[in-house]
């Protein structure tokens, strides 16, 4: 039996990097995962990237997945998504808040627009997400909620990169709504720790090596020490995907901390095998 057999989960971000792996992940172990991001096919996308490819992939390896286009930065948009999700594959079991966008530019340079942008996509829309789906969770009184987040919200001090990528220099105001999102996590885990429902945010060591990041990141990917595989974060989800909502909620924890805290080995996305270099 596998720890997600039965279970919808919703998965945003998932076209590309961190949120289709972690969408292949949930699939590999049984859940029902529908994927969402803008971008349908791999002709609309540069690099191949798209929920078409993504749910390829999840059925690839015998599950079960079903693209949500819709435009996360629009309210109509994200107010459809758990309805459509419901009708095709039954209420939401787990709730992936990964979609997310940074603007990389001092403060003089920027705009309103830029700030309405970063606020509605990483703090607003998964606030709107998760209030669609915790009606159902409470009624059967169970339920997973993980939000991505980011190590330049702060929590964890400077990043260890600080002094070798300029670009998270005038990223802080990425890292401020990630810091929100982090502050929503703590307090609806509390809100609903007596439905059963466990609420946490999810943030890798440092950088999550996707082809997305590749191209804006070079200084950083030239320090294989500031690097965590796509992998890592996917089990980290996994396992915050699957937990005892008693035990395991209001977390804010790195992918490393938590998976070495629970025991759990990190696999290949497929759940088949140990990840090469992974400790069993």
């Amino acid at each position: 039996m596998n720890a997600l057999d039965g279970r919808v989960a919703v998965v945003t971000g998932a076209s590309r990097g961190i949120g289709a792996g972690i969408a292949i992940r949930l699939a590999a172990e049984g859940a029902k995962v529908a994927v969402v991001a803008r971008t349908l096919k791999s002709e609309e996308s540069a690099g191949g990237a798209s929920l078409e490819r993504t749910v390829e992939q999840i059925e690839k390896g015998g599950g079960r997945g079903i693209p949500i286009v819709a435009d996360l930065l629009d309210a109509r948009s994200v107010a459809r998504i758990v309805p459509e999700v419901e009708r095709s594959l039954g209420p939401v079991d787990v709730l992936i808040n990964n979609a997310g966008i940074a603007v990389y530019r001092p403060i003089d340079e920027l705009t309103s627009d830029h700030l309405r942008r970063l606020m509605d996509l990483n703090y607003l829309t998964p606030v709107e997400l998760a209030k669609a789906v915790i009606p159902g969770m409470r009624e059967r009184r169970r339920g997973w909620i993980v939000n991505i987040s980011s190590v330049v919200a702060g929590h964890a001090g400077t990043p260890p990169y600080d002094n070798l990528a300029p670009l998270f220099k005038v990223g802080w105001h990425y890292g401020a709504t990630k810091a929100a999102l982090e502050r929503f996590t703590t307090g609806l885990a509390s809100e609903l720790y007596a439905d059963g429902i466990a609420v946490n945010a999810l943030l890798p060591v440092a950088g999550v090596r996707t082809a997305g990041f590749d191209q804006v990141m070079g200084q950083v990917t030239r320090r294989p020490n500031l690097l965590e595989p796509a992998e890592q974060m996917a089990e980290a989800a996994l396992a915050l995907a699957c937990g005892d909502p008693a035990v395991l909620t209001g977390r804010i924890v790195t992918s490393a901390a938590i998976l070495t805290e629970l025991g759990v080995a990190v696999r290949t996305l497929d759940g088949s095998s140990l990840l090469d270099g992974a400790e069993s």
